[in-house]
């Protein structure tokens, strides 16, 4: 995890371990996307009203399971291959995802609020956070 920037999660516990309740399967990964800014500008002049923040939603987040990957046909031989998930994709590492995954439930976090979980393939993942 990057230490300049270290928001936790509400699946994260005190102690800062991961204790979310889902396993994910296949090529799937679950993201809590970081909370889009209150403000905006430099100083933080101007508020953004709850319902537009998430337009301001940057793409990044905080994986919170990882599948173990998937078979499938291989391109060039036709033939089934195990696709595994990408070893950098741990639980808890803060990653740059596509914003536009239309996929999300609420859960509900250790803080007893409800909270928006991303899901996608891990191949919508486009970075890791080091």
């Amino acid at each position: 995890m990057s230490t300049t920037m270290e928001i936790l999660s509400p699946f994260h516990a005190a102690s800062g371990k991961l204790k979310f309740h889902v396993q994910a399967t296949r090529h799937i990964v679950f993201i809590w996307p970081t909370p889009p800014p209150a403000t905006f500008g430099e100083l933080g002049i101007l508020d953004i009203p709850e319902q537009f923040r998430e337009e301001h939603q940057d793409g990044t987040g905080i994986v919170l399971s990882v599948g173990p990957g998937y078979w499938g046909k291989d391109k060039k031989t036709k033939k089934m291959k195990w696709f595994p998930s990408p070893k950098e994709l741990v639980p808890g590492c803060r990653v740059y995802f596509d914003t536009s995954i239309p996929w999300h439930v609420m859960m509900e976090g250790l803080d007893g609020k409800m909270h928006k979980v991303m899901y996608c393939s891990f191949r919508d993942v486009h970075g890791v956070v080091v």
